[in-house]
């Protein structure tokens, strides 16, 4: 079964890229255009 294409983030805190689902999303644009926090979960 192919895997499917995940939107991946890059981790500030811990220097890995991971699944965007394991970054909390904010509603402040302005700050964090891609509505993900720089850090994961």
């Amino acid at each position: 079964m192919p895997e499917s294409k995940k939107e991946k983030c890059f981790c500030e805190k811990c220097k890995k890229l991971k699944n965007a689902e394991e970054f909390y999303q904010t509603n402040d644009l302005v700050k964090y255009p891609t509505g993900k926090l720089k850090q994961c979960k």
